[in-house]
This record gives C-alpha cells, structure tokens and sequence, in this order.
C-alpha cells in the first residue's frame, strides 16, 4: 500500500472519527504496511500495552451516528413503516368499540388515542425518510434519474391532491361531531363512538397537512441555485 493513497481511515478521521485495528495485520511484515501510518488511530494485534485512543461511549456513538446519517432507510423508512402500520391496525381495531383481549383486559378509548398518535408519528418517520432522500439526490449522493418514483408518483401536484382528500375527509367528521354536538345544545358528549370519529378526523387533518407540508419542504431541493 502506498503511504499518499487516501483511506477509509484516513477520510473518517478527517471528519473527527477515531479508529482502530483489533487483529492480524495482513498488509505485510515491514513497519511501513503498519495501519496506523494509513489513518488509524490504533493497533492491537495481540492485546494492548496501553490504554486505547478509543472511547466506548463517545467514539461508540459517533460510529452508531455515522451509521444512521447515512442509511436513512433504516433510520427512518422502515421504522415508520412498522410504527405506522402498527397504528393502522390499532385504530381499525377499536374504531368500531372497545375489544376484550382477555378476562379483565379491555382495550378502549386510551389505547385508541396510542393508535393514532402511532399514526401520526409512522408518517413522519416515512416522510423525513422521502426528504432524506430528496436531499441525498439534491447534494449528488445518490443518483436520482427522471424516472424515479419519487419525482413521478410523488410530485407536489399529487401530493398535496391526496393530503387534500385526507383533510376532506378529516373535516368532514369533525363537521359531524359538532353537528352532533349540536343537537345535544352543546352539553356533555355521552356518544364513546362520537369521540372516536373526532379523534381519527382530528388525526386525519393533522396527517393530511403535516403531508402537504413535507412536500413542500422536499420540493425546495428541487429549485436550482
């Protein structure tokens, strides 16, 4: 190996990164080859006879850090996909009534509230993992060809066209809530089925424009300097 040629060791540690090298050194026998003139902070090959460069929470977090900035799919997209369809279920489960599990086990109204608060956090997850990789084409990390789903299936135009008919629909439950409310002159609601349809509406709403406005936020990267 050539003393000049950058390494992975070498770029990381000019971002702050410290690493290492635990085991045989196959680079060859002479000191040259050793991995510590290539980037790498340490070398332990059969134990240490110091104490490491290495710090187990800091340099273990800045190397977990790294790893998730740059796999947003699991940082983001496949979390959001579990949480979020975890909220679907949760919601459809209980929208018609509470659900026995078991002997002195009812699910109800709280655990409703859980199933759409899971829904709203599902799409944001799902929704920062569309930015992230907006702004990963934007900077040339990946590439982003003209046909790629997110600028066909996923433009502003379409988007903001179904976060519209979600917000419809929100309003349009919470219009029959208070229609509802209405012919009990405003009194206490003793309907459970009511404060059902208000909280999927109220959640609708919420997830209709936080959607719109992540399409916004991901068609900046789109504008060019």
């Amino acid at each position: 190996m050539l003393r000049p040629l950058p390494t992975i060791a070498t770029l990381l540690k000019a971002r702050g990164y410290a690493t290492g090298q635990f085991g045989k050194n196959h680079l060859g026998d002479k000191n040259e080859f050793l991995p510590t003139l290539h980037g790498l902070d340490e070398l332990s090959p059969h134990g240490r006879t110091r104490p490491p460069h290495l710090r187990s929470w800091r340099d273990g977090w800045r190397h977990l850090r790294f790893l998730l900035l740059f796999s947003p799919r699991w940082l983001f997209l496949f979390p959001g996909i579990a949480i979020l369809a975890f909220g679907v279920a949760l919601t459809a489960l209980l929208l018609p009534g509470p659900t026995n599990l078991a002997p002195g086990i009812t699910l109800d109204i709280h655990t409703f509230i859980v199933g759409c608060l899971s829904l709203l956090i599902g799409t944001q997850c799902i929704s920062f993992a569309f930015i992230s990789r907006r702004f990963a084409a934007s900077r040339g990390f990946v590439p982003l060809p003209n046909g790629d789903g997110l600028h066909s299936r996923y433009s502003l135009e379409r988007v903001l066209i179904g976060a519209g008919v979600v917000l419809l629909i929100g309003v349009g439950g919470v219009a029959y809530c208070v229609w509802q409310w209405a012919a009990l002159d405003f009194g206490p609601i003793a309907y459970p089925a009511l404060v059902r349809i208000l909280l999927i509406s109220s959640t609708l709403m919420a997830l209709a424009i936080q959607v719109a406005l992540t399409a916004f936020l991901s068609a900046l990267f789109e504008i060019e300097g």
